[in-house]
């Protein structure tokens, strides 16, 4: 909710959704849709998002497909840290432009 408001969308909790949805952010005309999900297993990266929650990637892959607005799948695990994707009908692409560098 905090990083929605920093990008400067008007956040908005789902409590009950037939999609995997977690958060809904307005901002002048372009919705963004975000699935949150936190994993005790590492997430490194878009193909084990997609093997450990297939069901939940491949159900937004279908609602992009239609979907007249963007949608992303927020992941926290250790030791990877956040790692944020779009979602796209084909698949998941990394957003670099919201990850936060590596910490030395």
């Amino acid at each position: 909710m905090r990083l929605l408001r920093e990008l400067g969308y008007q956040p908005a909790k789902l409590a009950e959704s037939s999609v995997p949805l977690s958060i809904i952010g307005f901002h002048k005309g372009d919705p963004l849709l975000v699935l949150v999900i936190s994993s005790r297993k590492p997430v490194p990266s878009a193909h084990k998002l997609r093997e450990d929650f297939e069901d939940q990637v491949l159900t937004l892959c279908s609602l992009a497909a239609s979907a007249r607005y963007r949608i992303m799948i927020w992941v926290y695990s250790r030791p990877c840290g956040w790692r944020y994707y779009y979602v796209y009908p084909g698949g998941l692409w990394l957003s670099n432009d919201m990850m936060e560098p590596e910490k030395k």
